[in-house]
């Protein structure tokens, strides 16, 4: 074995200024053959304390693997990279394990990385908490609505989505909208929560210029000149068995019918949060709201862009399948796009928030 002096010079020549607590235990026997000050340090002790003592509690080499399994393996590296919590003196740390040969030896440089996993684990809450809120506000699906009947899927690409939407009744009519906001990140879910909490709550479905409107200056008001939404909008009366819509930006939505056939719900606006009122309002002033008619068995198919061919960017492999299974209610055809759908795509070629509402007319 090397000498001591000889292996405290080669690791002190790597280690020793690196600002992160480091020690290098032999694998084997668990003794401690290097420690850095930035370690002696936070643990108030000093090196020739704990040099060749065996003072670092759970280290347990043989199950490794299940770490592994736990935390992943950083790929980046030349060798694995485990997480485990581990013990010096009765003081909990969190400490990356690297296992690698190093000339005679077979060593563990572990790093104290217990702010990283901490910010990490922080992080991780707060996407869990936003990911609650969003789901607060996703309908129940045993929700009774006159004349209509839905089911959906809403998948977020993390924790978090930048997918929403809302399904509520409101004076005689029911509101309906969904949104896509641009990114995937943590400021995309939290401009999406506040984003279609304003509309649900705040906008009368009856007058759609006005929520797109109104939805286009809050947007503009809570976020970045680089935050924009795509946004269809309507609302379905069961009296006179009408949808009206209005689609910013948003992909072409569908209406299916009984017999087969089929309207393109197309965009006639553009993305919202992208133009100021001065330049967005006068194009939402020269559109007229879309309406269409609407019978028993019709089914209304709302999506964002996950569920788009991604060779084309269009939705005609959405629309045959729904086309071809027209006489399913609600709830059978939402399963079937999904067997589909997913049968095509593995999970490392998901790449996006996924939402599909299918509405049926009752």
């Amino acid at each position: 074995m090397e000498s001591s002096k000889t292996l405290q010079d080669s690791f002190a020549s790597i280690f020793e200024h690196s600002p992160i607590a480091t020690l290098i235990v032999e694998r084997k026997t668990d003794e401690i053959l290097w420690v850095n000050q930035k370690f002696c340090s936070m643990f108030f002790t000093t090196s020739d304390e704990i040099l060749y003592t065996k003072s670092i509690e759970l280290i347990d080499y043989s199950k490794l693997k299940e770490y592994y399994k736990i935390v992943g393996k950083r790929s980046e590296n030349p060798y694995d990279t485990y997480v485990i919590e581990l013990k010096f003196n009765k003081a909990s740390f969190w400490g990356e394990v690297r296992v690698q040969n190093h000339k005679n030896l077979q060593i563990a440089t572990i790093t104290n990385v217990t702010e990283r996993v901490n910010a990490i684990k922080n992080l991780r809450e707060t996407y869990q908490k936003i990911e609650e809120i969003q789901h607060n506000f996703l309908p129940h699906k045993d929700l009774n609505f006159p004349k209509l009947k839905f089911d959906y899927f809403y998948k977020a690409l993390s924790y978090s989505s930048g997918d929403m939407f809302t399904v509520v009744p409101q004076n005689e009519i029911c509101g309906i909208t969904i949104a896509d906001m641009s990114g995937h990140d943590l400021t995309a879910s939290y401009l999406m929560a506040k984003f279609i909490t304003f509309i649900r709550t705040s906008q009368d479905f009856r007058y759609l210029k006005e929520v797109i409107k109104n939805a286009n200056e809050f947007l503009l008001k809570i976020s970045d000149s680089d935050d924009f939404s795509t946004i269809f909008v309507a609302s379905f009366s069961p009296e006179e068995m009408i949808l009206r819509y209005l689609n910013a930006g948003h992909p072409n939505q569908l209406l299916v019918r009984k017999d087969k056939s089929f309207v393109r719900l197309k965009a006639s606006l553009p993305l919202i949060g992208t133009f100021k009122g001065n330049i967005f309002n006068p194009i939402l002033n020269q559109q007229n709201v879309e309406e269409v008619k609407v019978s028993s068995g019709d089914k209304i198919i709302l999506f964002t862009d996950f569920f788009l061919a991604p060779e084309s960017s269009d939705e005609e492999i959405l629309l045959k399948m729904c086309v071809e299974n027209s006489h399913l209610n609600c709830t059978e055809l939402k399963d079937y796009i999904l067997q589909k759908w997913f049968e095509k795509s593995s999970a490392e070629e998901i790449d996006d928030d996924a939402t599909l509402l299918i509405l049926e007319i009752q």
